[in-house]
């Protein structure tokens, strides 16, 4: 099921050469597409194209949701959680090490029709990936509004942060100053309500 975003193809891995450990976030989202004649012009010389609007796949809870824009509570996934994982692979056996749900989705866990159904996180679709540390540390938000920070040996969230601007549809970036502190930036939300969030240890 890779989707209208890939499997796990789009936002890249990290890659730790100490261990030789790949770390990769995949997303389980199913996608219809419907092939339509196109519209060539000067920069696209198609004949045929897709058409999004049928990439929408969705368990509809009642007639009216057909009107809306698809979004909980009108429409549930056709598939079991979990909709994002993270899993850290042994490069030198091909093997994985560990595999965790990462994120959460709290419109579909919350979800009227799922009450009482649903522990837990339920993971989160979405392409970007992650940015792994010397120090131990795999920070990714995995395409929701939560900056995680996982520790690289187990996939253990130790740390996380909700981003005030939305969706954190990057991978973060990390650096040090010349004063030698170390922080992890991620770029956040869309359009003109969006910013770039540092984060550090306290001093």
């Amino acid at each position: 099921m890779p989707g209208v975003i890939g499997g796990a193809g789009w936002g890249s891995t990290s890659f730790d050469p100490e261990t030789r450990t790949v770390y990769v976030k995949a997303t389980e989202s199913p996608a219809l597409f419907k092939v339509v004649t196109g519209e060539p012009n000067d920069t696209i010389g198609y004949r045929t194209t897709i058409d999004l609007r049928a990439s929408d796949i969705g368990v509809k809870a009642d007639p009216d949701s057909m009107k809306g824009d698809h979004t909980p509570p009108e429409a549930l996934p056709i598939i079991k959680p979990p909709y994002g994982t993270l899993t850290a692979i042994d490069l030198d056996s091909g093997k994985p090490r560990w595999k965790v749900v990462l994120g959460d989705t709290p419109a579909i866990r919350n979800h009227p029709l799922l009450k009482g159904k649903l522990s837990g996180p339920v993971g989160v679709a979405g392409a970007p990936g992650g940015t792994v540390t010397r120090g131990g540390l795999i920070f990714i938000t995995g395409g929701g509004d939560v900056l995680y920070a996982l520790d690289k040996a187990t996939g253990k969230v130790l740390w996380q942060a909700a981003l005030p601007a939305g969706r954190g549809y990057a991978n973060p970036v990390t650096y040090a100053t010349r004063d030698g502190r170390q922080y992890v930036v991620i770029a956040s939300g869309a359009g003109e309500k969006c910013e770039l969030v540092a984060f550090a240890l306290p001093r």
